[in-house]
């Protein structure tokens, strides 16, 4: 009999811009489909018999038979991933918990759960699903910084295209800064780790043809590494051209010293690159004038 698992993406508990917004229909729809859950389910073996769950469009199915519920939480999901982990955890289900705010804060999820994972998941995936498989699972596992040159395409034909308004891609991991305020040097690194440029675009291709026309660059600082974000630029320009009028648009996040390249600007446009996020924090009135 194949495992059954069980993912959820859970609700945010917090306002916060990715999460669910009110289709003209009436459906529920979310911004930005939730890469997370979709790139565990790709590390799963293929005899895993697996379901996804967002719940900004989905309510959780209490009363699944899976045999492993998968929880992944950033900080804004936090509370709920653990009113559900311990919904489930009564019913006598397996629970696993992983994602940022895992890896960020383990010690909060200890006793939680019957496992919970720490760090990145592909150097340990194969180890991880094989005592899932055996129901030998341990309570803790560590997961040490992924090359993403091997993370495969997350499982985007598991999930309702069709309630998103945006697909993802996640080119890269880290950032080399050290904004006070930003929490992805603590468990993403200082040293970035990126997917080839054939990677990306084979990921870019797949959501077009599920009818994606937004795409999220789900990097931490896309533009940082000036040298490797030309390059991919350059191929997903080149990938762009050929749509014509059907062309995508990308979003992403960069740092505000991309405005010292303008070349580099002028390139993001090209490519399709519409919208920019910059996050700017300070409690000093005269650094953010």
């Amino acid at each position: 009999m194949p495992c059954k698992l069980y993912l959820i993406s859970p609700e945010a508990s917090v306002a916060h811009g990715y999460g669910r917004v009110a289709s003209e229909a009436g459906r529920k729809v979310t911004r930005f489909a939730p890469v997370a859950i979709a790139t565990v389910a790709a590390l799963a073996p293929s005899d895993f018999d697996i379901l996804l769950c967002d719940e900004t469009i989905t309510d959780v199915d209490f009363d699944t038979d899976a045999d492993v519920v998968g929880i992944s939480m950033n900080v804004a999901q936090t509370e709920r991933g653990l009113a559900i982990a311990d919904a489930f955890m009564r019913a006598g289900k397996t629970v696993v918990l992983g994602g940022p705010q895992v890896s960020l804060a383990p010690e909060m999820f200890e006793g939680r759960a019957s496992c919970i994972v720490v760090g990145e998941l592909e150097p340990i995936a194969e180890q991880l699903f094989s005592d899932m498989r055996n129901k030998v699972l341990r309570p803790r596992y560590d997961g040490a910084k992924a090359d993403m040159t091997t993370s495969p395409a997350p499982r985007w034909d598991l999930y309702p295209n069709d309630h998103a308004l945006a697909g993802v891609v996640q080119t890269s991991r880290g950032c080399p800064f050290e904004c006070e305020f930003c929490d992805v040097i603590a468990y993403l690194g200082r040293v970035q780790r990126h997917k080839s440029n054939e990677q990306v675009i084979a990921e870019v291709q797949n959501l077009y043809d599920l009818g994606y026309r937004f795409i999220a660059l789900a990097d931490d600082n896309f533009t940082v590494y000036r040298k490797r974000a030309r390059s991919l630029l350059v191929a997903l320009r080149d990938w762009n051209a050929g749509k014509g009028s059907d062309r995508v648009q990308f979003g992403t996040q960069m740092s505000i010293d991309v405005a010292r390249d303008p070349e580099l600007l002028a390139l993001c446009s090209e490519a399709g690159v519409r919208d920019a996020f910059i996050d700017i924090e300070s409690i000093n009135p005269d650094s953010l004038r």
